[in-house]
């Protein structure tokens, strides 16, 4: 119920793409599931952030990386965010949970001959 208000809300009235919209929708319904096998009688609204931060562990366990857990989080965040204006929640618990680190690639640096010999065949088709 809520999560059909939630995302009739962001379709029609926030416009997001359709594919956001897909995106939010089954990142819900995967943590609705993860919920169900928790605890069948666990309602959104009893959510805390100790649920969350499991299903973050339990997405990491599976192998799943860092960049798609934390935009699954940020999907439970939008949503506990529309369930605090509609007075239906009085805290976000998805505000308590740290995101996992995304790991930063270092830049590659190119060897100084390879250099020169890029700039020397560079300089001679100028040349030309």
């Amino acid at each position: 119920m809520h999560q059909d208000n939630f995302l009739n809300h962001i379709r029609y009235e926030k416009r997001y793409s359709s594919h956001t919209v897909i995106s939010l929708q089954t990142d819900l319904e995967q943590f609705r599931k993860y919920l169900n096998d928790q605890d069948e009688t666990l309602a959104i609204t009893d959510v805390t952030h100790h649920d969350i931060r499991a299903w973050v562990v339990a997405l990491m366990d599976s192998g799943l990386q860092p960049r798609s857990i934390n935009r699954k989080l940020s999907s439970l965040k939008t949503f506990f965010t529309f369930l605090m204006q509609k007075g239906i929640v009085t805290t976000n618990p998805a505000q308590r949970v740290v995101a996992p680190k995304v790991a930063k690639n270092l830049p590659a640096f190119v060897q100084q001959d390879e250099m020169r010999a890029l700039l020397d065949g560079g300089l001679s088709r100028l040349a030309r």
